[in-house]
């Protein structure tokens, strides 16, 4: 929890004025856009709390209100998203991480274009509400895509957005200006999906566009009613997000490979009976025999009369 974090309140029409072209890499800007910041984090904290509570477990992240290296020395929007837990991040970052060149991840490291998000962006023509996919969040992509080519999963995508057409998400749109979500076409999501994995489209999105003047971003009641939105969009996410239990592209069975490669490489390719140097620790320096090495990589070393149990990574074969 954050300390002297305040209550949102709102937004004011001035907020929106601090993202026109010509501050997006002005310093002197920085203030206005850190006070936009320090809103979408009050927001984002109530919101992380009630879906939470709700049983939703997501993390949620906002982007730096600063020019720097990392964002291009541009800061045309301020985001608040909301993702997959930090410890799915981990599981996913080597894979992630591969698809992309060294440049590519220190140009646009942005963990919003890099998984299926629930965002919220602020910039100079208003506020955007969405379900967002960006084409380099490969993992869920590529699930989905995979996902609608059985039949069966087209026609429950349809049956969710009828589902959805019920709820405060029915009145989002594709792209924040196509078919609401009620007259939603399989077939267009399918098609830009498919665009999306061939690097020929940017976003898939499913929002709504709020104007600087719109009533109801000037109060706090804006907190519960992103709230409300964005707990009736969970079906949705959970379809599009890839994960164990909806995993169409066998990755778990890729994750768990990986793991158990990860954990050999870190134990030395040793065994049991395997004479090893411990190089870290209370007993580095001596020698000893593997005795076991269990799922973790964590390696039991017999020192003569002692077992001691070290890491993988801490052993090397003698």
């Amino acid at each position: 929890m954050e300390l002297f974090l305040s209550p949102f309140e709102g937004f004011e029409t001035v907020d929106f004025e601090a993202y026109t072209e010509d501050k997006w890499s002005s310093n002197l800007y920085n203030r206005p856009r850190m006070k936009v910041r320090d809103k979408l984090n009050a927001l984002g904290h109530h919101v992380h709390k009630e879906l939470t509570g709700a049983g939703h477990a997501l993390s949620f992240e906002l982007n730096d209100f600063r020019p720097n290296v990392f964002n291009g020395r541009c800061v045309d929007a301020q985001w608040l998203f909301f993702n997959r837990p930090e410890d799915e991040k981990k599981k996913l970052f080597a894979v992630i991480d591969r698809e992309k060149s060294i440049a590519e991840n220190f140009s646009d490291p942005a963990h919003h274009k890099r998984h299926v998000m629930l965002g919220v962006r602020v910039h100079a023509e208003g506020l955007d509400v969405m379900l967002g996919l960006h084409r380099n969040a490969g993992v869920d992509v590529r699930n989905s895509v995979t996902r609608l080519e059985d039949e069966w999963e087209r026609e429950r995508l349809a049956v969710l957005a009828q589902e959805l057409a019920e709820t405060p998400a029915g009145r989002l749109t594709l792209d924040l200006k196509g078919a609401p979500l009620a007259e939603l076409s399989v077939a267009a999501v399918q098609a830009r999906l498919k665009a999306l994995a061939e690097g020929s489209a940017d976003w898939l999105t499913f929002g709504e566009r709020y104007a600087p003047t719109d009533a109801r971003l000037l109060g706090e009641s804006f907190k519960h009613h992103l709230t409300e939105l964005f707990a009736a969009l969970m079906p949705l996410y959970r379809f599009v997000a890839w994960s164990s239990e909806n995993d169409h592209i066998t990755l778990r069975e890729a994750l768990k490979t990986e793991r158990e490669q990860q954990q050999k490489a870190e134990a030395g390719e040793v065994g049991p009976g395997s004479e090893v140097l411990i190089t870290a620790g209370l007993f580095s320096g001596k020698r000893g025999v593997v005795q076991e090495v269990d799922r973790k990589g964590m390696v039991k070393v017999s020192l003569g009369k002692m077992v001691v149990q070290v890491k993988g990574k801490a052993i090397k074969p003698v």
